[in-house]
Order: C-alpha cells, then sequence, then structure tokens
C-alpha cells in the first residue's frame, strides 16, 4: 500500500511538508442549512474553504464529530475545488471523516466547497463539528504551511425542530473529461509502469473507477497508481470513472508501443477469419 506522501509526489511533485514557513490566511468553515434538526431526520454538513489573499493548493485534516450522535449516510465530494484526492473523504473511525486533496496550480476564492456528508441524527442533543489536524498549503512551489483559522458548527438536536426536507441528489450526467498518466518511479511498484487517473464530477461525485487492458475481457475496480499488467506498453487501455449515480465515462489510453509486424498480421489475419465465417454463416441461413 502506497503511503500518503507517495501519492502526493505522483500528483504534484513541488509540495513539501519540510520546515513550512507559516503565514495567516486561509479561513475553513463547517456549515449546514439548518442548525436546528429533528431527531431522526437527515442534515447536509459541508466543509467550505475562504482562501483570503493567498493562492491554495492542498488541504488535509479531520472532521470531527461527538459519536453516537449521528450515522453517516453519505459522503459527497462533488463539485469539490479539490481535483486531485489523494486521501478520499471518508469514515476512519466513529466520528471522524478524513481527507487529503490537492489543486495543481492552486485556487483564490472564497467559500469553496471541499466536501459535504450527509447525517441522520440518532437522538436528541447539542453537538459541535470540527476540524483537527488541519493542514493548508500555499500555492507557492515549496508547500508553505498557511495557518488556517477553523469555524465549527453547532448544531441542535430535538424532537421539537421542523423535519429537513429530501437532499437527494438528481444526477444524469457523466463525469467530465479526464486523461490518465503512465509513468514509472524508482520508489513506486520497483520501477514498474502504472497508470494515474482522476476524474471529477460535479454532479454525485466520483464512486469508483475500473480499468480494462485491451479490447477483450471485463473491467476490473482500480485505484490510482494503477499496476499495469503490460508492461511492454502495447496493449490499449480503457479507464472508466463512475459517479454515484450510475453515470459513467470511459476514456481510452492509446500503447505506448507499436506491435512488431508480424503480430499485427496474425491479428489482421484472425478479424478476416472470423468475418469470413460470419458471412458464410449468414449466406448459409438464407438458402434454409
Amino acid at each position: 500500500m502506497l503511503n500518503k506522501n507517495i501519492k502526493i509526489s505522483l500528483i504534484l511533485a513541488t509540495l513539501s511538508f519540510i520546515f513550512p514557513v507559516f503565514i495567516f490566511a486561509a479561513q475553513v468553515s463547517i456549515k449546514s442549512d439548518k442548525n436546528d434538526v429533528s431527531t431522526g431526520n437527515d442534515v447536509l454538513v459541508s466543509v467550505y474553504i475562504d482562501t483570503e489573499s493567498d493562492s491554495v493548493n492542498a488541504i488535509d485534516g479531520k472532521l470531527i464529530f461527538q459519536t453516537g450522535d449521528f450515522e453517516v449516510k453519505e459522503i459527497r465530494d462533488g463539485n469539490s475545488f479539490v481535483n486531485f484526492w489523494v486521501e478520499r473523504p471518508h469514515l476512519s473511525n466513529e466520528g471522524e471523516i478524513s481527507f487529503s486533496g490537492i489543486t495543481p496550480g492552486g485556487l483564490m476564492s472564497k467559500d469553496r466547497l471541499v466536501f459535504s456528508v450527509l447525517l441522520k441524527t440518532k437522538r436528541s442533543t447539542d453537538s459541535t463539528f470540527t476540524i483537527k489536524d488541519l493542514q493548508v498549503l500555499k500555492n507557492d512551489g515549496v508547500g508553505t504551511k498557511i495557518k488556517a483559522n477553523v469555524s465549527p458548527l453547532k448544531v441542535s438536536v430535538s424532537s421539537s425542530a421542523t423535519p429537513h426536507s429530501n437532499f437527494d441528489v438528481v444526477d444524469s450526467i457523466m463525469p467530465d473529461d479526464f486523461k490518465p498518466t503512465i509513468g514509472s518511479d524508482p520508489d513506486i511498484f520497483n520501477g514498474s509502469y502504472f497508470l494515474v487517473f482522476t476524474a471529477q464530477d460535479k454532479g454525485s461525485g466520483i464512486d469508483h473507477y475500473e480499468v480494462r487492458e485491451g479490447f477483450w475481457g471485463d473491467f476490473t475496480n482500480a485505484t490510482s497508481p494503477y499496476l499495469l499488467k503490460d508492461q511492454s506498453l502495447k496493449t490499449k487501455i480503457y479507464v472508466k470513472a463512475v459517479d454515484k449515480k450510475g453515470n459513467d465515462r470511459i476514456v481510452i489510453v492509446s500503447p505506448q508501443k507499436s506491435s512488431p509486424l508480424y503480430q499485427q498480421l496474425i491479428i489482421l489475419g484472425i478479424i478476416i477469419f472470423v468475418c469470413i465465417l460470419i458471412f458464410k454463416r449468414k449466406k448459409r441461413n438464407q438458402f434454409l
């Protein structure tokens, strides 16, 4: 399993966590559409970032809430400012959602979504959502660490509160186009060739990826970086990005090296032979 730092170096090698310089800049806030929630109802909690006057290209941390107060139903990263998830937001422990992502080229914006989490309230209580182990990096080529302020969220859950509306996401659009890249590194897969890919989905968010090497065969679930089975790089690669509503987009990576002429002739001969068989079968059926 690749550790987080190696994954980051795959996507943005210029980031560095060594001897960072602290400056005051970004504001990270946690918000919900309503702070008074009915018991047994859903609440959508979202994390936003305001980069103030700086360009930011990385964020890392943990969203913390009281265990036993909420049940996590779904984590959404659709329309996030993050382009590449090093660690996609996930429930790492009870009452803890870990996340880590980067945006190559940086972002300077006010109140941009990082991710959201849909929770079901379990009991009447007053709860606070906050973020710990927060790291925000400036887009300056050396990974300068910004000391970001956190605005926590207080949610009051009671049986007397008005029930919320439906938070279901309507999404019938496939994920955005993306470009997988083949690479190699002595510290990753012992120098073997691998495929790096990531896609954005502005609706429900990316659910998973699938990869198929070659024209034949089935797609299999895959994560980036993906160790290529064909290390000769002579095979066409198909990468499928699937969002949380089942919409998918398939992109093709062309072979990096051409096959020898005799292999191409063999493949062409097989295709011609199959076409002849199909033609003869159809012709025979016409006379039956």
